[in-house]
């Protein structure tokens, strides 16, 4: 029989899956949707009728000028189209093995852009419909900087993004009760006294090798912060990648073996963070989906000293509507460097920089203060610093791929048959098999 013991850092389970209580409100403070239903984790939802009938989306809605012009749907829906083609085709790079075209060796935000150039400079449009449609690009380039939580998508491998397979079904299922149900339904089957909670793991001490006489002995030793040990045959580490990227050096004893270190410094893991704003009235029209915003170029030019934006506002999207019937909420995402600056302020600030930023875009409405305004810190959190992981260029030239970090590390029996003993095992660290879960 198989004794299992969990320790976790803090004082619940889930990591970057919580969902709390906003108000009298049940919303996502990491993971916001199951990515595909036809998986094992959709199935185990399905079985337990965790999911919701209801399904959401992202980035919907009104596409919005910062002077006030609506764009057409049309222009949208085409540059969504290139974009998504375009990435279609770096997808067949990664599930066929084969090199389709000499731009393989580039990455992600080279080959959109060059191809972007072509395509506007082939189309027979007037100055005003190519500015609309570079507008709407690089509004795509900064949902991409969200969606793969990176600081500009130059860091994305080319050869490496197809690794991420759709696993088939609704695209961005909820659940009835929060995505933390999954965990609880997880948590409620194991036994309570293995289910260690605000238990931080200061060092794994791993064998290399075990004597044929200390076969009684176990071939790790878990240190916890208050110096309690934990022996175990094996130990599964399912901490970020952006932990390991900080700490795995101080962890580890002796050091990983090269090609488990080398993985974890050449996977790229970046940030994103949402903002919520809770309103006590539905200031806009009924049916709305969302505000996203699109930037003119010579933007600064144009606004007057009143409509001075903060800074980091560029690198928010929009704001998609999570709620609109007694009350209204917004959820915005953001991220590149916009995401690290929202952690330095307040949430009166954020909420103040918000306003004015829905004030310039929304000419003409009168919109009220949010009566609550909370943003995520997940860099702030010191065992997750950040959000999720991308194949960067840097595993290009390194030879990395995230099948690196699901080798097992090995240790060995010191008898004549030199038999395997699996010490450590890491969690499959990015979207390679299964659906993305934060976003």
């Amino acid at each position: 029989m198989v004794n299992v013991c969990t320790t976790n850092a803090t004082n619940r389970v889930g990591g970057r899956i919580h969902t709390i209580f906003l108000d009298e409100d049940r919303v996502e403070y990491g993971a916001q949707f199951l990515h595909g239903d036809k998986s094992d984790l959709g199935q185990f939802c399905h079985d337990l009728t965790l999911l919701s009938d209801d399904h959401s989306g992202e980035a919907q809605g009104v596409y919005i000028r910062d002077d006030g012009l609506e764009i057409e749907s049309h222009f949208v829906v085409e540059v969504d189209d290139f974009v998504r083609y375009t990435l279609e085709e770096c997808e067949q790079y990664a599930s066929k093995n084969e090199i389709l075209h000499p731009e393989v060796g580039q990455n992600i935000g080279q080959i959109l852009r060059t191809r972007f150039i072509k395509y506007l400079n082939d189309k027979n449009e007037n100055e005003r419909v190519k500015n609309i449609m570079e507008e709407l690009f690089d509004w795509n380039i900064k949902f991409l900087n969200i969606d793969n939580a990176c600081l500009t998508v130059d860091e994305l491998s080319a050869k490496g993004w197809g690794k991420f397979k759709f696993v088939g079904g609704q695209e961005h299922s909820i659940f009835k009760a929060g995505y933390s149900s999954v965990i609880k339904a997880i948590a409620d089957s194991l036994k309570q006294s293995n289910l260690r909670l605000s238990s931080p793991v200061e060092k794994v001490e791993w064998r290399q090798g075990i004597s044929k006489y200390d076969r009684d002995l176990k071939s790790v030793v878990l240190i916890l912060t208050d110096n309690r040990k934990i022996f175990a045959d094996c130990v599964i580490i399912t901490s970020s990648l952006g932990y390991l990227k900080e700490n795995h050096e101080k962890i580890f004893h002796p050091l990983l073996p090269h090609n488990l270190r080398q993985g974890i410094e050449s996977l790229g893991f970046g940030l994103i963070n949402k903002i919520f704003l809770v309103f006590d009235e539905v200031w806009w029209k009924a049916g709305t989906k969302g505000f996203q915003f699109i930037w003119r170029k010579d933007i600064e030019s144009n606004f007057n000293p009143n409509e001075k934006l903060a800074s980091w506002t560029k690198y928010l999207t929009g704001f998609d509507i999570l709620k609109e019937d007694k009350n209204g909420v917004l959820l915005g995402w953001i991220g590149g460097r916009g995401a690290h600056i929202i952690e330095t302020l307040s949430e009166q600030q954020v909420a103040h920089d918000c306003l004015k930023l829905l004030k310039v875009f929304l000419k003409g409405k009168d919109i009220p203060f949010p009566r609550r305004c909370m943003r995520t810190r997940w860099y702030n959190n010191k065992y997750v610093r950040g959000a999720y992981s991308h194949i960067t260029t840097k595993c290009d030239k390194n030879d990395i791929s995230p099948a690196n970090l699901t080798e097992p590390v090995w240790g060995f029996t010191l008898a004549d048959n030199g038999m395997k003993v699996c010490n450590i095992l890491f969690k499959r660290t990015l979207r390679v098999y299964f659906p993305k879960n934060y976003k």
